[in-house]
């Protein structure tokens, strides 16, 4: 029975220490100049694709987004630039080009 309970102590010790807080990492990304978004499934709006919503539900539209990440849901840590012309039919938001793309969650 006691060896049961130090297994237990051993399994929620390796819980606390070995997972970090998706916030956690979140925000490491953010001091690192990553803009944290999820990705949106637009397609049931005419001329949409994928947008991007950041923590304050301000909405991107990518130019270059790439196809491995068009998931509904998806967190991304972005290093991107606004596009100064374009055009595009959805208007979700700005447009903009992503230089860089961390993985956080889905």
């Amino acid at each position: 029975m006691q060896i049961n309970n130090l297994k237990l102590v051993f399994v929620i010790l390796f819980l606390v220490v070995g997972c970090k807080p998706a916030q956690n990492m979140e925000s490491n990304y953010t001091k690192q100049g990553y803009t944290i978004v999820t990705v949106l499934d637009n397609r049931k709006v005419d001329g949409c694709q994928f947008l991007l919503a950041d923590n304050n539900n301000k909405r991107y539209e990518s130019v270059n987004l790439p196809d491995s990440v068009k998931i509904d849901g998806l967190k991304l840590g972005l290093k991107f630039s606004f596009l100064k012309s374009g055009v595009s039919i959805c208007m979700g938001g700005p447009l903009i080009k992503i230089n860089e793309i961390v993985y956080l969650k889905k």
